[in-house]
Order: C-alpha cells, then sequence, then structure tokens
C-alpha cells in the first residue's frame, strides 16, 4: 500500500512560529516589566507573608488550569480522529509533512488521543486541588 503524505502548511508553520515567538517576547516583557513593581510589593508585605502567600497560590492555579484548553483540543482532535478513521483528520494543518494513518492504527491512535486528554486534565485538576490544599494547610 502506498504511503499517502499530507503535505505541511508552511504559511500556518510560520504563523505558529511567530505566534511562539511573540508569547516568549511578551512573557519575558511582562517579566521585566511588573519585576520592580513585585519586588516592591513583597518589600511592603514583609510582615503579611500571607498576602505574598495567596499571590504564588493563585499563580499556580492558573498555571494548573491552563491544561483544561489543551486537554479540550487534544480531545477534538481524537474525536475527530474516531469519525473519520484517519489521522490527522481532515481539517487538521500539519506543520511537517506527515504520513497519513488509517484504519486500526488511526482508531487507536485517536484513542490514546482521547485518554492522553483526560490525563491532562486531571492533571490540571489533581494539580489545583492539591494547590488549594497546600494554600490551606499553610495559610491558616
Amino acid at each position: 500500500m502506498d504511503k499517502i503524505i499530507i503535505r505541511a502548511d508552511k504559511k500556518y508553520r510560520n504563523r505558529m512560529l511567530r505566534y511562539l515567538f511573540f508569547g516568549m517576547a511578551l512573557g519575558g516583557l511582562i517579566a521585566f516589566a511588573f519585576m520592580p513593581s513585585l519586588l516592591d510589593f513583597a518589600g511592603r508585605t514583609g510582615d503579611r507573608p500571607q498576602m505574598i502567600m495567596h499571590v504564588l497560590f493563585g499563580g499556580l492555579m492558573i498555571l494548573f488550569l491552563t491544561l483544561f484548553p489543551l486537554g479540550l483540543y487534544l480531545m477534538a482532535v481524537g474525536k475527530l480522529t474516531l469519525t473519520y478513521g484517519r489521522f490527522p483528520p481532515p481539517g487538521i494543518r500539519v506543520i511537517r509533512d506527515t504520513v497519513l494513518i488509517q484504519g486500526r492504527e488511526a482508531l487507536q491512535r485517536g484513542r490514546i488521543i482521547i485518554f492522553s486528554s483526560f490525563v491532562l486534565m486531571g492533571l490540571g485538576l489533581w494539580g489545583i486541588v492539591k494547590v488549594y490544599r497546600l494554600a490551606l494547610a499553610m495559610l491558616v
């Protein structure tokens, strides 16, 4: 059986790389811009360490919360893979040339992707609960 190759979408790849670099640069600029304010905040709340802990635990919860959108996206890709019996499913653009997988192997891959999405969302929920319990234990 001949292998079917899905060609990479170079415009899409370049756009995703630009988004990645823009996000990294924006994150660095935000961290650099707010570092003096954060240090000043930490200095002013030196007698109130609980406030700093609230900020830190809130940030950790937000980090774990970001796993949910990724899990939902993976679940959608897995469902499309099961529906069409091929991976990558139609409509999904690829950033490098990819061999089309069909049949049983594609269905197995779809199930693995859906399972991975549940694991990812479960880890996000677990992390949020753990951080919350740690915050309750430390801030009481």
